[in-house]
């Protein structure tokens, strides 16, 4: 299955704005990490991956999603889609 990560990228993003309903002022994008700048904490991002298994049927590996660097939206789409992200570096 080919992934347009580039529309999921947007679509994630799209879903962290609404989340927070205006509350985060910072700068958000698919390099901020989620976590450290406050824009996400547990509850979210349990959400934000609810939201990625469904647009992008896939089943996440929670396992190791820290230690890959999954913390921001761009690093999150690497661990789940490796091949799709590395050919599009």
């Amino acid at each position: 299955m080919a992934v347009d990560l580039a529309a999921l990228e947007k679509k994630l993003l799209d879903w962290v704005v609404e989340w927070n309903e205006g509350e985060y002022d910072g700068e958000l994008d698919a390099e901020t990490d989620l976590f450290a700048a406050g824009v996400l904490d547990s509850m979210g991002f349990t959400g934000l991956i609810a939201y990625l298994e469904d647009e992008a049927d896939i089943e996440f590996d929670y396992e190791h999603a820290e230690e890959a660097g999954a913390v921001s939206l761009r690093g999150l789409l690497a661990y789940c889609f490796p091949t799709a992200a590395a050919a599009d570096a």
